[in-house]
């Protein structure tokens, strides 16, 4: 691809990194994509609330899908440049922007070289991926079926790989994702009279180092997981004991028999707690996102097709809402590397300096062309 996509690229991403929304918000990120693609003489359809759909009809019997996330995140900008968030308060600081980018230039390539692909192509662009999950409302309107797409396919950003290098594993690649929250009841006391109530602070310090024996003392070592508290407030006054306590915090594993085995520890302990200090804790869990499975045979071809420009990732405890797509049909999500290292862009995803170099997306719709080309269908 010439230059005038990589120019094309850095214009589309700075127009977008401008205005960030998050989950079922994108409306004027709706309307710039929309208007972006009619330009092309491209039509397309809402889906999702705030997401959009791009049918390419190549003329072929096997059609695949392309997705894009589209939110940013609530974080306020700290980056100082021309093309910073106008929204206060919202950033896309996880390379949303850059995936929509991706798809958009995809659709620029396709509508202007003409060129003669051997699969249809829907450009799925989908709110909502940091919450509640705009995924589920993708497959639950029956987008897939209606084009009848055969496999997903996805890119995320990435500083943790060299630049331009895309990377993936087979299996179990992202975690799924349970929220956890945790209200302890004590009993209000002067500060100085203590045993006059239940101290909530006491209680809770207590609950978080047993429930940080979980993954050490009673998951099976084989069995990846991870719980981290993430919040602890409690108390009003430096004299007083406090009476409640509040903790939230997430649950991650890659498999059910790892889940369930910390959120069963998670209420026993909580149950122990309690008797040990007579009082009452609550504790609720919102599941959020399965795990992320990539299809082996997807992946297989995608390294064989690649060559050079593809390594093996490691698994990372992230969840990631591309997991419902792989539930639905067999689909393959990649890690684009973004690490040129050069000080300065070294920050990771979620930061409020996250930035990145646009011309890697450019590599990006070069790789999503080439497993195009080169993916054999059964």
């Amino acid at each position: 691809m010439d230059k005038k996509y990589t120019d094309e690229a850095v214009r589309i991403r700075r127009e977008l990194h401008q205005i960030p929304e998050t989950g079922f918000s994108e409306f004027e990120t709706q309307k710039y994509i929309m208007a972006y693609l009619a330009e092309l003489g491209l039509s397309c359809e809402k889906c999702a609330r705030t997401g959009v759909v791009c049918y390419l009809d190549m003329g072929a019997e096997t059609t695949l899908a392309l997705r894009s996330d589209m939110d940013g995140l609530a974080i306020e900008e700290l980056n100082d440049v021309e093309y910073k968030s106008r929204h206060e308060g919202r950033m896309h600081a996880c390379g949303h922007d850059g995936h929509m980018t991706m798809l958009l230039l995809f659709a620029k390539y396709v509508a202007e070289e003409k060129p003669k692909l051997k699969k249809n192509i829907l450009l799925l662009f989908q709110p909502a991926e940091e919450g509640p999950g705009g995924a589920v409302e993708v497959v639950s309107e029956g987008v897939l079926k209606k084009y009848k797409v055969k496999h997903v396919f996805g890119f995320h950003l990435s500083p943790e790989y060299p630049l331009g290098t895309v990377a993936a594993t087979p299996g179990e690649f992202f975690a799924s994702g349970v929220e956890l929250f945790i209200n302890v009841y004590g009993k209000a006391a002067h500060g100085a009279q203590p045993h006059n109530g239940k101290d909530a602070v006491l209680i809770a310090s207590q609950l978080i180092i047993n429930l940080h024996t979980i993954i050490s003392r009673s998951l099976n070592p084989l069995n990846e997981g991870i719980l981290t508290i993430g919040t602890f407030h409690a108390g009003d006054r430096l004299n007083i004991i406090a009476e409640n306590a509040y903790l939230t915090g997430i649950v991650r594993a890659f498999n059910n028999e790892a889940k369930e085995k910390i959120i069963g520890r998670v209420r026993n302990i909580c149950d122990g707690i309690a008797v040990t200090y007579d009082c009452t804790i609550d504790v609720e869990f919102r599941y959020t996102y399965p795990p992320l499975i990539n299809d082996r045979r997807l992946y297989d071809q995608a390294r064989e097709i690649l060559g050079a420009d593809f390594m093996t990732a490691e698994k990372v405890m992230m969840a990631e809402d591309f997991s419902y797509y792989t539930e639905e049909m067999p689909s393959f999500f990649m890690f684009l590397g973004t690490n040129e290292g050069i000080a300065g862009r070294a920050y990771p995803l979620h930061s409020n300096k996250f930035n990145f170099d646009e011309g890697v997306l450019v590599k990006g719709v070069e790789a999503y062309l080439r497993i195009i080309e080169g993916l054999e269908i059964k």
